[in-house]
């Protein structure tokens, strides 16, 4: 428990992405001084610590070029299926060894279906060119709600 040899956070991070797959397990600990907080912060970030946030900012105005943000409809479900999957390996592998199970195509449709229908959801896509390459579903909250304000 002698801390980290390294000094660079976010060289911390990438060496663990990049050799922690080799050591043959699929769960770490980190034994990091408290009084290192960068380091502290670069290993809470890889999920020793953080795995979810929620939050409420502001919005940003722009875009990458070449991406159309619109509505998203039922008829981008099989994209919104693919991106779910896609999401679930990228927890599953280096550096966050997630344990969650990849889910089948129908479950991910059931719990969508109804969606667009739903006056208290509303969904947008990112799409470059013709494919969707993000997404996300917004949702009002009752006023008194925890998180939500007044406004």
């Amino acid at each position: 428990m002698a801390g980290c040899a390294a000094r660079d956070p976010e060289l911390v991070r990438d060496l663990y992405a990049s050799l922690s797959p080799q050591w043959g397990r699929d769960r770490h600990r980190a034994y990091i001084p408290a009084s290192d907080a960068a380091l502290v912060g670069a290993w809470f970030r890889l999920a020793f610590g953080l795995q979810f946030t929620l939050a409420v900012r502001e919005t940003e105005a722009g875009r990458p070029a070449g991406v159309e943000i619109r509505p998203g409809t039922a008829g981008d479900l099989d994209s919104i299926v693919a991106l779910e999957h896609a999401f679930t390996e990228h927890l599953r592998a280096t550096p966050s060894y997630s344990g969650r199970e990849r889910r089948s195509d129908d479950d991910v449709r059931g719990e969508w279906a109804g969606t667009w229908d739903d006056e208290l959801y509303t969904h947008f896509v990112a799409v470059e060119g013709t494919r969707v390459v993000g997404h996300v579903l917004l949702y009002r909250r009752a006023a008194g709600d925890l998180g939500a304000t007044d406004r």
